[in-house]
């Protein structure tokens, strides 16, 4: 079979081929801790295995809880390198070694804890960190530096997803171009090198998608196990990620289309489970970083009046924030302020030529989805859209302001991928261009890797010297 229709016929294969030695390698060139609140992701995982569940918070601090000092230790050294890394650095200043980020000493476990805060992960469910989870136990069971622990969390959050979503893509039910095109972003990839919580995210929301929509199509019939699966997948997901809570009417609406009440009743029951456990965690976190938010029940009236408007005037002040945090930055951005790091230009030229074409090929592939399904889909994509701006306006957003402060574009890839079933095959006919497909994406992918590489270490450097 030829490589190139590898991404309509092995979706699966082309993508784990190509991500698994992408990851490895922005693994081994970007420092720990890179991405957007990585290391508070880690932190949480942290407390996972020492079972530190609940939020704790001390007297004029965030919330957080209590982690190794030798962990809180390499987070302050990375400060330095991550918040106020080398922008202005060029390729020749780091050739000639006349600037760099400075050298990562050898963390140990010290088995000694100390507070640290991290207000928004201590709030969440913490079931998505088990995969860093299972590092950092053996990380400290094997004696393993500190570096090293980090890095074998990142590599098993990545490539836990990446196993997860190989698995999903060889059964898809719908077109896999648009899916691909968003996992091979610059974002999308620097995520998945990361302790981010995000790469199981986008890996729970595939799978529960591509279950519903074969279940809704007739092409399979989940029976109880698929059920619970799916349930779990929610609870995953909505303690992470409230926002997210229009994906549990997908599986409820397959159980009321097949009539399988136990089904039904899971899914309830994980979607309840969720929500109780935020109605008793939030009110135990403090988290200073957005400043006076005012009382959320007023705000959920405004919002009820002006959030609308808001939505809209919020998209016209920053679409482009919202672009191109979704397709690509550098380092920590401000997500209340809506500033990045940026790529170069033609990096998000590409991506969005590269998802035109993803659309341009789904559309015309065949579906048997029927439109009230397609309906319930963008219905649903719309319903995360609006909570995601709901709750960025009730606990980030000052009273009085224009726009809805810290809504950041990877929010937005659950809703797309939504939207992906509904459009697949909308067009009366087929396009079929053998190979372009695969061409386009094997090139969208090496140009994007091309431009992280170069921009790693014109800020980082190789950082072998992580491993110790």
């Amino acid at each position: 079979m030829d490589l190139l229709s590898y991404p309509q016929k092995r979706p699966g294969i082309f993508y784990a081929v190509l991500a698994i030695p992408i990851l490895i390698f922005l693994n081994i060139l970007y420092v720990p801790f890179h991405a957007p609140d990585d290391y508070d992701h880690f932190k949480r995982a942290y407390s996972l295995v020492h079972a530190n569940i609940w939020p704790l918070t001390e007297s004029g601090k965030n919330s957080g809880g209590y982690v190794d000092s030798g962990l809180a230790d390499m987070v302050e050294f990375q400060r330095q390198v991550i918040f106020l890394p080398h922008r202005e650095t060029t390729l020749a200043m780091r050739w000639a070694g006349e600037v760099g980020a400075p050298a990562l000493p050898v963390f140990r476990w010290s088995h000694a804890k100390v507070y640290s805060e991290y207000p928004g992960s201590s709030s969440y469910l913490p079931l998505i960190y088990l995969p860093q989870a299972f590092a950092v136990w053996a990380g400290e069971q094997l004696d393993l530096s500190v570096n090293t622990t980090v890095l074998a969390a990142r590599l098993f959050n990545g490539l836990s997803a990446v196993t997860i979503i190989a698995w999903v893509l060889s059964r898809l039910p719908f077109g896999a171009a648009i899916v691909l095109a968003v996992l091979l972003l610059p974002k999308t990839l620097l995520q998945f090198a990361s302790n981010s919580a995000d790469p199981l995210i986008h890996a729970i929301s595939l799978a529960i998608i591509a279950a519903a929509v074969s279940g809704l199509i007739g092409r399979s019939a989940p029976g109880f196990r698929q059920y619970l699966l799916m349930a779990f997948g929610l609870l995953v997901l909505l303690g992470v990620r409230p926002p997210l809570l229009p994906f549990a009417l997908l599986p409820f609406a397959l159980a009321v289309v097949s009539r399988n009440r136990w089904g039904g009743l899971v899914v309830v029951a994980s979607v309840l489970l969720a929500l109780a456990w935020f109605a008793m965690a939030l009110p135990a976190v403090t988290d200073l970083r957005c400043g006076p938010a005012g009382s959320l029940v007023a705000k959920a009236q405004e919002f009820v009046v002006h959030g609308p408007m808001l939505i809209v005037q919020s998209f016209r002040s920053r679409l482009h924030y919202y672009v191109t945090s979704f397709i690509g930055e550098l380092g920590w951005g401000n997500g209340p302020d809506g500033t990045i790091v940026g790529l170069p230009t033609w990096v998000y030229v590409s991506a969005l030529a590269m998802l035109a074409i993803a659309a341009v090929h789904d559309v015309a592939q065949p579906s048997r989805l029927a439109p009230r399904y397609r309906f319930m889909l963008a219905l649903c994509a719309a319903g995360v859209v609006v909570l995601i701006f709901f709750v960025m306006y009730g606990g980030c957003t000052p009273p009085g302001s224009d726009v809805i402060r810290g809504v950041q574009g990877r929010y937005l890839v659950s809703p797309l991928l939504l939207l992906v079933p509904a459009i697949a095959g909308l067009l009366p006919r087929r396009i079929a261009v053998p190979g372009m497909l695969g061409l386009c994406l094997l090139a969208f992918a090496a140009a994007n890797v091309m431009v992280l590489a170069v921009e790693g270490y014109r800020l980082y450097g190789w950082n072998w010297h992580i491993i110790g």
